[in-house]
């Protein structure tokens, strides 16, 4: 069964099952901050096997920002060569102002809300200066920096990651496809030569690496390719088989990556300062 023909030029998109994975990923980051397993070596036996089950699940659920990240560049690389097919232009102005008001009345209400609420309680510190900085959308240079924030708007830092995408990206879409897939294909390997570089370093994991916007920005890549890739229409058996294999090719160059850089920058699950 092929494609559902579909053409661009159709002013509405709308795919549900973008929800479900939505969902999926913020179910998944969820579980990533709320579950604090215990030491695995405090056990023995079938419960140390179960904490250590417990860890690799929290881990794991980490990973569903990447997976908001591929979503939000295919759909917004999807909506700007809609709107490129449609009338032939980028609107700059009624992008960013569609952006702004889906996202930022919540999000500077959000981080408004951490700042008083590090004043209640002292354990969740907020300071003006982290204030400022994720109101300038550099939350995520600045949990690099200080560490993440004990705080219910702590994990407001990806937002800054994403806002950073909107900015670039619509001036590359308005010169075409070759440019948006030249751009996308680079951001891949460029990122995992970043990846290398901050592993080399001795860059703390947590922190330095994975709020890096230039290693995220390999799952921004990945996103804006499949939404190349697809042309508008919906993946069928075939497509996904595809999708998979790309997949599994990246996870090898990462596991790559990431084993260079234990070769020559000690432990990379040990944070350095």
């Amino acid at each position: 069964m092929g494609p559902r023909p579909e053409t661009r030029t159709e002013a509405r998109f709308y795919r549900a099952e973008l929800d479900v994975l939505r969902f999926f990923a913020f179910f998944s980051v969820f579980l990533a901050h709320i579950l604090q397993p215990s030491n695995p070596r405090e056990f023995t036996g079938i419960k140390s096997a179960l904490v250590s089950l417990e860890w690799d699940f929290r881990n794991a659920g980490g990973f569903g920002l990447c997976l908001f990240f591929l979503l939000s560049a295919y759909l917004i690389t999807e909506l700007l060569l809609r709107e490129l097919s449609r009338t032939g232009a980028i609107h700059f102005r009624a992008f960013y102002l569609r952006r702004i008001l889906r996202i930022w009345p919540l999000y500077f209400l959000m981080v408004i809300f951490g700042y008083f609420f590090g004043l209640i309680r002292p354990r969740s510190v907020w300071g003006f200066d982290r204030l400022v900085a994720y109101f300038f959308m550099l939350g995520n240079y600045y949990t690099a920096r200080h560490g993440q924030a004990q705080n219910p708007a702590g994990p407001l830092w990806s937002i800054s990651i994403e806002e950073q995408f909107y900015l670039l990206w619509p001036s590359i879409a308005k010169r075409g496809v070759h440019w948006l897939a030249i751009i996308s294909s680079l951001l891949i390997p460029f990122s995992y030569f970043w990846l290398y570089v901050l592993f080399r370093a001795g860059t703390s994991l947590e922190q330095g690496i994975w709020t890096n916007s230039i290693v995220q920005f390999q799952f921004f890549g990945v996103g804006a390719l499949i939404a190349l890739w697809l042309q508008g229409n919906t993946p069928n058996l075939g497509h996904l088989l595809e999708l998979q294999c790309f997949l599994q090719a990246s996870r090898c160059g990462f596991s790559l990556v990431a084993f260079s850089g234990f070769l020559v920058g000690g432990d990379l699950f040990q944070s350095r300062r």
